[in-house]
């Protein structure tokens, strides 16, 4: 009978296989939020807003949320 660490079964009990492979699966830096609305030109960052070169669209770090 091997010796087990208390706790470990249980941990592993509680994440699903999908979660697993949600959390090593990398993020996807094409995020709608990047592209303008307006043009769909991709959004610059600049300090705390994101600016549409083409027509002037900008979000401000309080419209994230």
């Amino acid at each position: 009978m091997q010796a087990r660490t208390p706790g470990r079964a249980i941990i592993g009990a509680f994440v699903k296989e999908s979660d697993a492979q949600e959390q090593l699966a990398p993020k996807n830096e094409d995020e709608p939020m990047l592209y303008c609305p307006v043009c769909s030109t991709r959004l610059t960052p600049r300090k705390c807003k994101l600016i549409c070169e083409q027509c002037g669209y900008y979000l401000s770090c309080a419209d994230y949320y």
